[in-house]
């Protein structure tokens, strides 16, 4: 089981990652679990959300929090 978060810096880059009727999202998930599974050699389950959050590759506690690096 895999559970992974896609990023965007706003709401119409999330909307284009959704896709109509959440079909680009669907889309996405289906290519990866299948490169994966290949990968592996196991059935994989993929959730995939996508989250918006201005500025998160510039900000560094961001590229932290979703890297989940613990420092200073």
């Amino acid at each position: 089981e895999i559970e992974a978060k896609i990023i965007t810096d706003n709401t119409h880059h999330k909307a284009i990652l959704i896709g109509k009727n959440g079909t680009t999202i669907k889309r996405i998930g289906i290519v990866a679990r299948k490169i994966i599974s290949e990968f592996s050699n196991q059935k994989v389950f993929i959730k995939l959300n996508v989250e918006v959050d201005k500025n998160w590759h510039t900000n560094e506690n961001s590229i932290k929090k979703y890297l989940d690096i613990k420092g200073n």
